[in-house]
């Protein structure tokens, strides 16, 4: 599944700077912030019918480059949330705290309304690298484990001040994949695992060159 979305993003990106681009190509910068939550990859199944959940909220801060049918942006961010757990014999839960690095590649292809306002589809895929990660107030040996691929899908708009600034809103749908740390528990116990999904929102200001 992550090989096929790398492939629609890559198709994505190639199409809309391609034979069918309207728009002229330009080059900006800038930053904002970012906002997201929903629930974690769970697992369930096995010999005890363990079921895990998790739920999160995270925001951060965000730098971008962009080209008119592609942004690249990197983000650092901060999250926290809660999960539980059972079987057959046991139930429990907890808290966890985790910051982490993403990097972020969106392929977009605007629509111009009128010479101050644009809105696009957009089709982005990010490498959330975990760098923090504390459970119940412990912290983790081995964050890295908890890294991985998140693809992202949704809509936003550019509103521009001049010719140099503009504001940048993002909505988007996040489906998170699998990390080691996930597969490793379901090999473990013999479960399956469930892709985590939520909401992006982001607020940026750009800059043309």
């Amino acid at each position: 599944m992550l090989k096929r979305a790398v492939l629609i993003l890559f198709l994505v990106v190639i199409l809309a700077g391609g034979v069918f681009a309207q728009a002229p190509i330009s080059l900006s910068a800038g930053g904002g912030m970012i906002l997201g939550g929903g629930l974690g990859n769970s697992h369930k199944g096995g010999p005890q019918d363990q079921t895990s959940k998790s739920t999160y909220l995270n925001f951060g801060f965000v730098g971008f480059f962009d080209m008119t049918y592609a942004e690249v942006s990197t983000s650092i961010i901060f999250g926290s949330g809660s999960w539980s757990a059972s079987n057959n014999t046991w139930n429990g839960g907890g808290s966890f705290e985790t910051t982490s690095i993403s990097l972020g590649l969106l392929g977009k292809y605007p629509f111009f309304l009128n010479s101050s306002l644009a809105i696009f589809p957009a089709l982005g895929l990010n490498y959330n690298i975990c760098i923090l990660h504390k459970e119940n107030g412990y912290k983790s040996d081995k964050p890295f484990e908890r890294s991985g691929f998140s693809l992202n899908i949704g809509g936003g708009l550019d509103y521009s001040f001049n010719e140099s600034i503009y504001l940048r809103g993002l909505t988007l749908y996040n489906l998170g994949f699998p990390n080691k740390h996930d597969k490793d528990t379901a090999d473990r116990y013999g479960l399956d695992v469930t892709l985590g999904h939520g909401f992006v929102l982001k607020v940026l200001i750009g800059f043309r060159f």
